[in-house]
């Protein structure tokens, strides 16, 4: 099947969302912490297994663990301004890439 062509316009709009979904993918360690939190969170307010006899601290930890990753670690080495940076860059390459090849200029 032939996908009908998009005007520019929504070609860039595409783009950006498929570099904001790849951003939000690389924050992957963080989002594993929200998991295993959230599954400790229920089994303590279910009072299922061991974990009911738990003190909140622990049941919240991965919780803290994911806030201090998210709004401490990264920004003091920079990972997120680096993950920006690089993808941002691969979107411009792709975007010039594409303009060049409507043009039918060789990419330089």
């Amino acid at each position: 099947m032939v996908q009908p062509e998009l005007p520019p316009i929504y070609e860039i709009e595409l783009e950006l969302f498929k570099l904001y979904i790849v951003l939000i993918g690389q924050r992957g360690t963080t989002v594993w912490f929200i998991g295993v939190g959230t599954v400790l969170l229920l089994m303590k307010w279910f009072e299922l297994g061991p974990v009911a006899r738990l003190s909140w601290w622990i049941v919240l930890a991965p919780f803290i663990v994911g806030l201090l990753w998210f709004e401490v670690i990264e920004p003091i080495f920079g990972f997120d301004k680096k993950k920006a940076h690089s993808e941002m860059e691969k979107f411009k390459k792709e975007r010039l890439r594409k303009q060049l090849e409507r043009t039918n200029r060789p990419p330089r």
